[in-house]
Formats: structure tokens, C-alpha cells, sequence
């Protein structure tokens, strides 16, 4: 968990270990991408009347740092944008120092990161859950009837799509999750492949992704021979009934 972000030495190593990491990866042609936890940080220490509130360091906030809602730590003015997380508290990024403070610290961040400068919409990673939204924790999981709808649209659209461990292994996706993978490789679906939607609606959807592969979600009555703007032929490589069916251009 976070604590005072300024301090980059770990149980993993030191802050030069850090750097030399870095080059290394450059060296063979890597980015590297520096993953900051900024929604919520450890305190270091309790206030006057005992309770945990006081962060310590460069950024050395009291409680008005922490949201109102999370009985916790004290704090009576803005609530979480989010959930309460009671490992630590949540960082109320409402109040002007705070962001203020983080621009300064991302800054002062220059050890090799290649980091973000700006968005790059082709360059996103997709996916339909991680550790937080899903998996042991469950705060936000997505619908489990809906699971392999939810992959077939990621793995058969650009981006970059990401598989989360636990569907792969404890969900019983991994052969519909092989056989998406497998589409979109003899499609050559990339993070930048056009898209050509022909339906959407509270039936399913139907689009057309580069000019080799055609994907339904849905459980409406559809297939490319009734889509009077799709040309050539197609043929059937996934049929999951409703949840979801691909054809491959022949």
C-alpha cells in the first residue's frame, strides 16, 4: 500500500535498482509504465485525540487530505467519490492541495518511465475485470451470465484486450477465451482495426471488425447472408447460441 510516494525503495529493491530495472528494459526495446496508487495512501501516525490520520513525509497531510465518509479517520467534509477502502484511507481529491501536490510528485517522477502523455485511445487495454472489480474482492464484478458476451466483444475489437486470470482458470472460460483469441488472430484484429456496427440495440449488437470478421451478440435471429451491406462470403467459427457467434470472411 502507498505511503509516502516519495520514497521509491521497496522490499523489491532500491530506488537504483528501480532505475537500472528501467534501462534494462529500454535496452531491449520495453516501456516501462509506472502504476501510481493515487486514490487512497497509508498514514503514518495518530493525531492529539489517537486516532490514525497524520501522513508523514514530503507530503505531509493531516486529515482534511481524507474523505468524510469513512468513519475511520475523522474527516467531516467531502465524501468518496468511490468505494471505502479500510486498509487505508481515501484521499479526497476535491480539496486543492491535493491534486496539487500529486502534479508535483508525478514531476518529480523522472527515474525512466516512459509514463502517459496524454490518451492514446488505440493504445488501451481493455478488459471486463481485474482484482479490484472482480475476483475475491468483488466491489464492481461483471454479470458471470454474461462473461463470454463480454469477451467476445474484447477479444474481437481493437485495443488490447486483457484476460483476467482467474475467468481463465476458475470460471470455466478458457475454451471459448481460445477460441476468441484464435478469431482474432486469423483476422489480424490490431488495437487500431476499424469497426462497422449494424445493430445495436436491447436485442444484441452485430458489427463488423476490419474487413475479415464479422461478430452477434444477442439472441436475435441474424447471419451475414441477411446484411445486404456485407459482401463475400463467411463462414460460422463461433457459435455460442445467444451469447455469442464470429464468421470469418473466406
Amino acid at each position: 500500500m502507498p505511503s509516502d510516494l516519495y520514497n521509491l525503495n521497496s522490499k523489491y529493491g532500491s530506488v537504483e535498482d528501480l532505475k537500472s530495472c528501467i534501462e534494462e528494459m529500454h535496452a531491449h526495446d520495453l516501456l516501462a509504465l509506472g502504476d501510481v496508487m493515487l486514490n487512497h495512501r497509508c498514514v503514518h501516525k495518530q493525531s492529539p485525540n489517537g486516532v490514525w490520520n497524520i501522513f508523514v513525509g514530503k507530503l505531509a497531510w493531516g486529515p482534511e487530505a481524507i474523505v468524510c465518509d469513512d468513519p475511520n479517520f475523522q474527516r467531516r467534509e467531502n465524501p468518496s467519490s468511490g468505494d471505502i477502502f479500510h486498509a487505508a484511507p481515501n484521499v479526497d481529491h476535491s480539496q486543492d492541495f491535493v491534486p496539487r501536490d500529486i502534479k508535483e510528485f508525478l514531476n518529480w517522477l523522472e527515474i525512466g518511465y516512459d509514463g502517459v502523455m496524454g490518451w492514446w485511445p488505440s493504445r488501451a487495454c481493455t478488459f471486463i475485470e481485474n482484482h479490484d472489480t472482480g475476483s475475491t474482492q468483488g466491489h464492481w464484478p461483471f454479470p458471470r451470465d454474461k462473461l463470454a458476451q463480454g469477451y467476445a466483444y474484447i477479444l474481437t475489437h481493437p485495443g488490447t484486450p486483457v484476460i483476467f486470470y482467474d475467468h481463465l482458470y476458475e470460471f470455466g472460460m478458457r475454451d471459448i477465451m481460445t477460441e476468441l483469441i484464435e478469431a482474432r488472430r486469423r483476422a489480424w484484429i490490431h488495437c487500431r482495426s476499424p469497426v462497422k456496427i449494424y445493430h445495436a440495440n436491447n436485442k444484441g449488437y452485430v458489427a463488423r471488425v476490419g474487413d475479415t470478421l464479422v461478430m452477434k451478440l444477442g439472441y436475435f435471429n441474424w447471419n451475414p447472408s441477411k446484411e445486404n451491406q456485407l459482401d463475400g462470403c463467411w463462414q460460422k467459427f463461433i457459435d455460442k447460441g445467444s451469447d455469442c457467434q464470429v464468421w470469418l470472411r473466406q
